[in-house]
């Protein structure tokens, strides 16, 4: 008897075994899908929104920055351009993002070309990094579906995105990220940011949504939280719609 529970043991074992062995590239296979598949959009027609930058401190006043986002389409690539509008407050900064494809983006800070690996450098001062803006994680080497989830009443796919393939971490910018995908608009509704030590750094969350004539939806604010710092920054969109809703 005790070498019969032994053998079903086992087997069980190594039936579990080849299950998990198999579910992971399935996994992986997804979220390489999913990211793409995120990535892939582009815009077919130039627009121009304007924003404010809202940038909190722990004990200190909320600094605004008026700011523009621009969308430029050429014949080859397209660009996203975000440049803060100088006030008594701040300076003119501007972030061009050259979009060639879903795996190549190239950023520009004020002029001069900030290699990808430098570019975990904020914004205006701001909680937003250069590799937020360009969805950076999203061409990560390591994509993997995690679950599929409900969050604020949407159903979502929960995506882990690692930033190396040999699970060393490191100390400059995100280790991982884990978002939590739209299953509907594809959109971002939620995501985290470890450190190199694997504690959570900040969360990313858009917070207004509005949907269109059209019945897209479209960005109103996002925001982003320093845990660590105790710092927060918002962008508030100014778009005004037909009709609206949040999801």
């Amino acid at each position: 008897m005790i070498h019969r529970l032994v053998s079903i043991f086992v087997a069980l074992s190594l039936f579990v075994a080849a299950r998990a062995a198999d579910a992971r590239p399935n996994a992986e296979v997804e979220g390489r899908e999913l990211a793409q598949k995120i990535l892939e959009p582009s815009p077919s027609e130039n627009s121009t929104i304007s924003g404010v930058l809202k940038i909190r401190k722990p004990r200190s006043k909320t600094l605004e920055i008026p700011m523009q986002c621009r969308i430029l389409v050429t014949s080859t690539n397209w660009q996203s351009i975000y440049e803060t509008l100088p006030n008594t407050n701040s300076v003119k900064e501007q972030l061009v993002l050259t979009h060639s494809g879903t795996n190549s983006i190239r950023y520009d800070l004020n002029g001069s070309v900030v290699a990808e690996e430098l570019a975990d450098v904020p914004f205006a001062g701001s909680d937003f990094w250069l590799t937020d803006f360009g969805l950076e994680f999203l061409r990560w080497p390591v994509q993997r579906v995690l679950k599929k989830e409900i969050r604020r009443s949407r159903f979502c796919v929960v995506l882990e995105s690692v930033r190396s393939s040999d699970g060393l971490a490191t100390s400059q910018g995100y280790s991982r990220v884990v978002s939590w995908i739209d299953n509907e608009t594809t959109g971002i509704l939620h995501a985290d940011a470890y450190d190199d030590r694997g504690r959570k750094l900040k969360e990313f969350e858009p917070k207004e949504f509005q949907k269109d004539a059209n019945g897209q939806y479209q960005l109103q604010e996002m925001r982003i939280d320093n845990l660590q710092t105790g710092s927060r920054t918002t962008i508030e969109f100014d778009v005004t719609l037909s009709a609206s809703q949040k999801p």
